[in-house]
This record gives structure tokens, C-alpha cells and sequence, in this order.
């Protein structure tokens, strides 16, 4: 049984006053076949990409997960990709799957190269705007 502890105290980090404040509103405790650990096709976001668990493709990474975009490009493709070629979002939302939005790139250096040059037509841009506000 849980211990209530008397009003006033202050309750440290991961202590709970009672088996309500346990779990925070909204959170559920996942038990069974619902638990996220047994759950292998859950998909989760890692720096903003989906990652599904595959443990039979050889481009996992040690928990046996690869990035969604790199499966979608793959099938879009017809083959597997290599370990120098690059899946480049176009709209620049990682979460953004769609074949329609992948890009597929030989290696790293034509992937930068494309990036640098991106960068600095944002820069030219920009730069343009901002002289065509301050001279009106």
C-alpha cells in the first residue's frame, strides 16, 4: 500500500502522494500487447524522422530500426539502397514521407552541394527582400 505523505512537504522527483498522481492526466498504463516494447511495428520519431522497427534489413541501427523515408525511397525505387546514397526530404519536413516528396541523392557531396547552393539562394533571397523593404 502507498503511503500518503502528510500536507506541506514538498514531493521530490519521482516520488507520487497517491496512486492517482502516478501517471500523468491523459497517460495510460500500456500493459500486454499494447506495451510499446512489444508493439515492433510502432513508429516513432528520432530528431524528427519516423523509424520503424525492421530487424532483417541490413541498414538498421543497433535497436533494429531504420528510418521510414529510407523504406518508402526503397520501394519507390524497386531495390535497396546503398550505404552512400542519401534520402533528401524536398519540403524540409522530416516527418514528411511521401514518395512524391523523397529525393534521391548518389552520395553525401552531391547531397552538400545541393544544400550549400539551397542555402545560399535563401540568403540571396532574403538579402533582396530586405533591400526592397528599407528603400520603400
Amino acid at each position: 500500500m502507498l503511503k500518503l505523505k502528510p500536507r506541506g512537504k514538498s514531493v521530490k522527483k519521482g516520488e507520487h502522494l497517491s496512486v492517482e498522481t502516478e501517471f500523468k492526466k491523459g497517460h495510460r498504463l500500456q500493459t500486454g500487447d499494447n506495451h510499446w516494447h512489444r508493439n515492433k511495428e510502432r513508429k516513432y520519431k528520432q530528431h524528427g524522422y519516423y523509424e520503424v522497427f525492421r530487424p532483417n534489413h541490413p541498414r538498421t541501427n543497433t535497436k533494429n530500426h531504420i528510418k521510414q523515408h529510407v523504406l518508402v525511397m526503397e520501394e519507390k525505387i524497386g531495390r535497396l539502397l546503398t550505404k552512400k546514397e542519401i534520402v533528401h526530404h524536398i519540403n524540409g519536413i522530416r516527418s514528411d514521407d511521401r514518395p512524391e516528396n523523397l529525393y534521391l541523392f548518389a552520395d553525401n557531396r552531391s547531397h552538400l552541394i545541393y544544400e550549400n547552393n539551397l542555402t545560399a539562394t535563401y540568403k540571396k533571397w532574403i538579402q533582396q527582400d530586405y533591400n526592397l523593404s528599407s528603400e520603400g
